[in-house]
């Protein structure tokens, strides 16, 4: 198993929740005919997602369910929208791009205390380099006004938290493994460029 363990959160407000990396595990060298699917997905390429949550309970959860096997990614914790659209933009605490790379998918909760998911959506779709970017929002709200506000302001997916840290790891897994999938638009370095 190759564990790159999470860094310890920060514990300043406005610093970033933290930093974890997805283990995943290397798989024996065999034909590829022989390699299962999942096994062909856990060996490609890995993602860098960066995850926007406010709630200590909820990134407690996140963090366990990160800390397991099986997510092919490596994911970069903020606390709002705000510093979302900071880390995009590679300002202020986030301009070191080595320590905070530009993310390939970004992950929201839908309703943080400084700029929630939905104003961030709506930032970046109104960005000109980052209008195309992957966006998922997460929320403790299945309400069908949310989902649908959500996808008319441009998010990819809607999900709804789940309970479990199991079905968080489940969920999260099934998320980046997608994502890794799909084909990819021209790669961007960073956000900030505003259309008018």
């Amino acid at each position: 198993m190759i564990n790159d363990g999470p860094e310890t959160a920060c514990e300043q407000e406005n610093e970033p929740v933290g930093y974890a990396v997805g283990r995943y595990a290397r798989f024996n060298r065999r034909p590829i005919g022989a390699m299962l699917w999942s096994e062909m997905m856990m060996s490609a390429e890995r993602l860098t997602v960066l995850l926007a949550e406010d709630d200590q309970k909820d990134v407690m959860m996140i963090n366990l369910a990160l800390e397991r096997d099986g997510i092919p990614a490596e994911f970069h914790l903020v606390n709002d929208g705000e510093q979302v659209v900071e880390y995009l933009a590679g300002t202020g605490l986030f301009r070191n791009r080595s320590r905070y790379p530009f993310p390939d998918l970004v992950i929201v909760d839908l309703k943080m205390s400084r700029m929630g998911g939905m104003d961030v959506v709506k930032w970046l779709r109104n960005d000109l380099a980052c209008s195309r970017m992957p966006v998922v929002i997460l929320s403790g709200s299945g309400q069908m006004e949310d989902v649908r506000e959500a996808y008319q302001a441009g998010a990819n997916s809607y999900f709804q938290k789940p309970s479990s840290v199991d079905q968080l790891q489940t969920l999260l897994r099934a998320i980046v493994r997608y994502w890794l999938l799909t084909e990819k638009s021209v790669e961007v370095k960073h956000c900030g460029h505003l259309s008018a």
